[in-house]
């Protein structure tokens, strides 16, 4: 049985590789906010988020289908509040069935299994009953389908077998099992068998059924009662482990189940964080992008982890990417380049995974992964210098991307002269887009960002951040490269004074 509510024809595989550079990636997007946002102190809920958004998917249908469970989720919050507490009590049923005992006997693991299983057989019960429950309740093919499994195979005849297999197991009529001796005396070919009906009770054994051969331990024969206990293990010892395994499949979907369900808890629990400080979300729409084409369409997008750091509702800005595969953004220090960059790679990260984004409407191609070059502090181990650790990092991302690839990189090269940075990141931006690699940049280079937007056979989309005095501090607008950052501005807002009259910085 599978859950299969973030893949329409399998569950998560935990096998799954990360991106490549996931941890560059989530250090640079700082997702570590995100992240502990969505779980809210729950370290599995964290788990499960983290690998849903570094495992970014690649199929628009899968992205649909996480859309629909989700919006079923809002519509009928009982349904994900009910399964995650059966799913939660299910996979502690081996805790809950003393499985601190250490023997390691076919008789213990025979009477741990059918210990657990008596414990999961409620926890199934409990299943089936929120599955009619809700059956009438879910539209999205994810919950129907789920829901739908669980009432065609979990049925009452399903559970009244598994109830009377669990009592069977547990040997309360002894062990009745058959043999053959070998022409040296060892017995071979044990089988269990099922004690027939009629001698089930003591008082309702026919004492004329009786063996006429037989034989009786007695009471101070410790090595014939260890014998027979050796006997008894062999006999169960197939049992045993079929009960163990099937007791662990068990245990294996009401896993999954919880897996499943901790990504849609943490999605939810996103979007009210994001509510509760003003700030708007949406599903976005996911589009397969056409060979060496990309598109990204965002009104009114931020950086959601901004909000859930400070709790209020940032800056939104527009962009929009159709047919192009450079973004440079440069413009005023301290105007919203870095915040805007973070921004879209956090979006793309999170419609990949089929959570809902931080924008108020948002069109996206899927693309391979994300891969961000940040500018780092000075190593303090004194290895190597700042301009050597920063090309060691872009070489490694470069070996990396394949077309379809996303780079985002911020202030990239800027340890050394103008000159020089600028000469080296044109020559690997150019590579990177010819090559099929999509490229955001914010650079405060001109003499980068000026090829860059002039170069009309790499079509680029360039955005400015304002002047720091404008009234649409940190909103972005489209325009052409400018040689001054205003740096005089960030000095009077440091140091509280004065501008002359006409000083561009």
């Amino acid at each position: 049985m599978k859950v299969r509510l973030m893949f329409p024809d399998h569950d998560v595989d935990g096998a799954t590789p990360e991106m490549a550079g996931a941890d560059a990636t989530a250090a640079d997007l700082e997702l570590d906010t995100l992240w502990d946002a969505m779980a809210r102190g729950d370290a599995f809920v964290r788990g499960v988020v983290r690998a849903t958004t570094l495992r970014p998917v690649q199929d628009v249908a899968v992205v649909e289908h996480r859309h629909a469970v989700l919006a079923e989720c809002r519509r009928v919050p009982g349904l994900l509040d009910e399964l995650e507490e059966v799913a939660e009590r299910a996979v502690t049923a081996e805790r809950r069935a003393s499985s601190w005992v250490f023997d390691r006997s076919a008789s213990m693991s025979l009477g741990h299994a059918v210990t657990v299983l008596d414990l999961l057989l409620e926890d199934l019960r409990a299943l089936r009953a929120v599955a009619d429950r809700y059956a009438d309740d879910v539209t999205s093919p994810g919950w129907t389908a789920l829901l739908a499994t669980v009432r065609a195979e979990i049925d009452d005849d399903y559970l009244e077998v598994l109830r009377a297999e669990v009592r069977h197991l547990r040997l309360e009529d002894g062990v009745v099992l058959s043999a053959h001796l070998s022409p040296t005396g060892l017995a071979l070919g044990l089988v269990l068998r099922r004690p027939r009906p009629e001698n089930h009770h003591v008082l309702q054994r026919n004492p004329l059924l009786r063996p006429t051969h037989s034989w009786t331990v007695p009471e101070r024969d410790e090595g014939g009662a260890r014998a027979f206990g050796e006997l008894r293990d062999r006999a169960i010892l197939d049992v045993a482990t079929t009960a163990l395994h099937a007791a662990e499949h068990v245990v294996g979907f009401f896993e999954a189940l919880r897996t499943e369900l901790a990504f849609y808890r943490g999605c939810l629990t996103l979007t009210a964080a994001l509510e509760a400080a003003g700030a708007r979300w949406c599903l976005p729409t996911t589009t397969t992008p056409a060979a060496g084409e990309h598109e990204l369409r965002c009104a009114g997008v931020y950086d959601p982890c901004l909000v859930l750091r400070t709790g209020t509702a940032a800056v939104v800005n527009d962009v929009d990417l159709r047919g192009r595969r450079l973004l440079v953004v440069s413009g005023a220090n301290h105007g919203g380049k870095s915040t805007l960059l973070r921004a879209l790679g956090v979006a793309h990260l999170m419609a990949q995974a089929g959570m809902p984004v931080a924008a108020e409407q948002c069109t996206v191609a899927l693309v391979r992964d994300v891969h961000t070059h940040w500018a780092r502090e000075e190593d303090a181990d004194l290895r190597s210098g700042k301009l050597d650790e920063e090309l060691t990092r872009l070489s490694d991302i470069v070996d990396r991307v394949r077309p379809g690839s996303i780079v985002v990189s911020n202030e990239s090269l800027s340890s050394t002269t103008e000159d020089e940075g600028a000469a080296i990141a044109l020559e690997v931006v150019r590579a990177l887009v010819d090559c099929g690699v999509v490229v955001y940049l914010v650079t405060h280079l001109y003499d980068l960002s000026r090829p860059l937007h002039d170069d009309a056979t790499r079509p680029a989309v360039c955005l400015r951040a304002p002047r720091l005095s404008s009234t649409s501090r940190y909103r972005l607008e489209p325009g052409e490269p400018l040689r001054t950052s205003f740096g005089r501005d960030l000095y009077d807002e440091v140091f509280a004074t004065a501008a002359p009259p006409g000083s561009a910085g």
